[in-house]
């Protein structure tokens, strides 16, 4: 179906946002109007557009339709979009065109991916802690004043106040702006007296500059520990929600380190469940697939095990191996998970995650945290910490029961927070 897009300019400010941060999008289309989400390749930055009806000239849809779109392949398109040339989008089952209308007609098109790439959170699960809006003008002085020190930049908000900073190899930045000075009234701090504070990384802020200037105002949301998160709208046909991270995502969450092939725990006194690598526990399972076992002092040496014994750990709880006579075995279950694994089978990780929610009570529980709304890492061993009746309180073990999760394609990891990925 062919629809109008009545504000050409708004139009190309979205795009143009939009190809500079990520090469493919995905795409919801239905009656309430059009929906584009992405994330940079670098997990820096979220993407959430969302186009009401009112964006097109006679927009009508019924149905719905979902799909990933390589969108980066339009950046240098949009130089040819001017206001001169009526702007078309055709959305067909196999493509979208975009079609310019002046004496001729000249038309791009862009096929839909045949898989979806994305599993992407929802902003508005996400709770922030403080929220202040600053017209587009303001917040671009405060951004051009910050970045001559660094590329980083600090926004806070204490009482009425709202605190900026930058700072690098001992040279900073400070503002300080109070809310009667050209601030909107409008403010909302769910805690008082704490100084929150959200970090970005400046260089994106410049990205979006063409979409913030021609909203006018844009909405800071804050909170510690998370990235911040801006909130736009234009004139009813269009919100729009980025959520920018200060730095890459540490990937310690799920590493391992070796030293001599060998690989060795992080943990020096393991509990319940240790921290391990979880993408190298199939291979330790396969090599156990021996018709009289695996001798326990073998695997002292073995390049799949670690030095606490972790993995061997992990098979025990999970109830897929038997120990006899000084050696380990897989048993029935653990030889069916094996095959699996050969077979690269689809129901391999559904298999794991079944394992996890019948002998592991805690994981259940993590899914029930993250069920309600994203957590980050921090928040969810603050979580366990605090609930008496589990017996999950070291950090290892919730580490290890996110990358298991993760995996297992249970819950997802964006920008630093985890959610329950079935939610998406």
């Amino acid at each position: 179906m062919k629809f109008k897009v009545e504000d050409v300019n708004l139009f190309k400010a979205i795009f143009s946002s939009v190809t500079n941060l990520t090469d493919t999008a995905h795409f919801d289309i239905s009656h309430n109007g059009i929906r584009i989400r992405s994330i940079d390749p670098h997990d820096f930055c979220y993407v959430d557009i969302k186009l009401s009806p009112s964006f097109f000239d006679g927009f009508s849809w019924k149905s719905k339709f979902s799909s990933d779109i390589e969108i980066g392949l339009l950046k240098h398109v949009l130089r040819t979009v001017t206001k001169d040339k009526a702007l078309f989008l055709d959305f067909e089952t196999k493509n979208l065109s975009l079609n310019l209308v002046n004496r001729n007609t000249t038309t791009y098109k862009l096929n839909w991916s045949e898989q979806e790439v994305f599993s992407l959170p929802e902003p508005s699960k996400i709770d922030y802690d403080a929220f202040v809006s600053i017209p587009s003008k303001d917040f671009f002085t405060i951004v051009k004043e910050a970045s001559a020190v660094s590329r980083e930049i600090c926004f806070g908000i204490e009482r009425n106040k709202l605190l900026v900073s930058a700072n690098k190899n001992g040279f900073s930045y400070s503002k300080e702006l109070s809310f009667a000075n050209k601030l909107s009234q409008s403010i909302k701090i769910k805690s008082a007296t704490k100084l929150l504070k959200s970090w970005a990384i400046i260089d994106y802020l410049n990205i979006l500059s063409k979409i913030i200037s021609l909203c006018g105002e844009v909405k800071l949301c804050l909170k510690e520990g998370l990235p911040l998160r801006l909130d736009l709208s234009y004139r009813g046909r269009g919100a729009f929600t980025f959520i920018i991270a200060n730095r890459k995502l540490s990937s310690q969450e799920n590493t391992i380190r070796v030293k001599k092939n060998r690989i060795t725990s992080p943990i020096l006194n393991t509990g319940k469940i240790p921290l391990i690598s979880v993408t190298k526990f199939p291979y330790f399972l396969k090599s156990l697939n021996e018709n009289d076992g695996v001798s326990v002092d073998d695997l002292k040496y073995s390049k799949y095990e670690t030095v606490d014994r972790d993995y061997s750990k992990l098979a025990d709880l999970l109830g897929l191996i038997d120990r006899k006579n000084g050696k380990i075995s897989l048993n029935e279950e653990g030889k069916k998970f094996v095959s699996l694994i050969n077979k690269k089978s689809r129901t391999l990780k559904p298999k794991m995650n079944s394992y996890l929610e019948k002998r592991i009570p805690e994981f259940n529980q993590l899914l029930d945290y993250l069920s309600h709304r994203p957590m980050t890492a921090a928040d969810l061993i603050e979580k366990f910490s605090k609930n008496k009746n589990s017996s999950l309180r070291k950090k290892e073990d919730v580490l290890l029961l996110l990358g298991l999760a993760t995996w297992c394609n249970t819950i997802d990891r964006r920008l630093g927070l985890y959610y329950f990925a079935k939610n998406n």
